[in-house]
């Protein structure tokens, strides 16, 4: 081999690093859960290895060698089971696909904090600027009376391999959902996160460091949020959804300068029984919006959490496109799931984001 071969491939291994370290949005957690480069169809086993895993809290990515890569939290409690005195912290894996199978992957993670109770989402961007993929968790503490919260925590990279796992902010709340953007345009995505109240702003300092800027008042509960540019302008506006029977789900849009709060809304017309608001996603096959429930409404506890509901949303019409009161997640046999919490957009339909047991073509 010639030095100059030499040259050339030692730049091909270089750039193709770089080019898989960067395969994902530095500043938008949207992009990164609702547009992933792949999506998965099987799962690992769970700690135990005993059954498929149920980990609300995941996140999809590719590793820099350009592998398939899953980071999952799996809860240590169940409120029928535990006390809050009981309650055990979660288990926090990374995974990477080999051989069409999930197993587990060899990252270090230095653990400077204990996990959280109960991870409710875990939001994906690179916010300590080193082009790694990095992981806060919106923890929300256990999910039962008196719900005390907990604080959030975040893994921040140290190479491709290694991570850090620390508490994000010492604010302690009932952390259920977020998403990262640039709120105040100095290039590193921030988090707006929701509570059990209005949602709140924290601002990173540019080393995955965070500080708390302010409170969203206008929206008087968020357990739901996504930052998506819904009306084109450029420019990404709050999504937010909770119990609607409490609070509307609504559309902020951004007045030009990252603000919301004193600048309308847009009312997303609300479904009968279907009342607990999940996920979001604006579709690139049509631009429109769809959005995710389960059963939920004031009163009837029969239906809670019961059920897949996909609505629609283009420009001032609105349907329901898919309905199932009965659904069962048919991959977990030990435990009867019966909602889903996320969905993606991939081969021109919605697919839930782990197995490909519901799959909505858009037309």
């Amino acid at each position: 081999m010639t030095n100059f071969t030499k040259l050339i491939f030692l730049f091909l291994v270089v750039y193709l690093n770089c080019t898989n370290a960067n395969s994902f949005d530095k500043i938008s957690s949207y992009q990164n859960a609702k547009h992933p480069p792949f999506y998965s169809e099987t799962f690992p086993l769970d700690s135990w290895g005993r059954t498929p895993l149920l980990a609300e809290a995941r996140a999809f990515f590719k590793y820099a060698d350009g592998n398939n890569g899953l980071l999952a939290n799996e809860h240590g409690y169940q409120t029928h089971n535990h006390t809050l005195q009981q309650a055990k912290s979660g288990i926090v894996n990374f995974y990477v696909m080999n051989n069409s199978e999930w197993v587990k992957a060899d990252v270090k993670i230095n653990y400077k904090a204990e996990t959280c109770i109960h991870a409710r989402k875990i939001v994906s961007a690179d916010f300590n600027n080193d082009n790694v993929i990095d992981f806060a968790f919106m923890c929300q503490g256990y999910d039962a009376m008196p719900f005390p919260g907990e604080k959030m925590k975040i893994l921040l990279s140290k190479s491709s391999n290694e991570y850090d796992f620390q508490v994000l902010h010492d604010d302690v709340d009932f952390y259920h959902g977020g998403a990262s953007e640039d709120f105040n345009g100095d290039g590193f995505p921030d988090l707006l996160v929701g509570t059990m109240n209005s949602p709140k702003l924290y601002i990173n300092l540019g080393d995955g460091k965070f500080k708390y800027d302010r409170t969203l008042s206008q929206i008087k509960r968020a357990f739901s949020i996504e930052l998506i540019d819904v009306n084109s302008d450029g420019k990404f506006d709050v999504i937010s959804g909770a119990h609607e029977w409490e609070t509307p789900t609504t559309i902020y849009f951004n007045n030009g300068k990252n603000e919301f709060a004193n600048f309308g809304g847009l009312t997303i017309p609300p479904v009968s029984g279907a009342g607990n608001v999940l996920d979001f996603i604006l579709s690139k096959n049509d631009n429109c919006l769809y959005v995710m429930r389960t059963g939920g409404e004031k009163g009837n506890r029969a239906i809670w959490y019961r059920g897949v509901f996909i609505q629609k949303i283009c420009g001032k019409n609105s349907e329901v496109i898919y309905e199932n009161k009965d659904w069962v997640d048919p991959t977990r046999k030990s435990y009867k799931f019966t909602s889903m919490r996320w969905m993606i957009e991939s081969e021109g339909a919605l697919i839930s984001d782990w197995g490909g047991f519901l799959k909505i073509p858009l037309k």
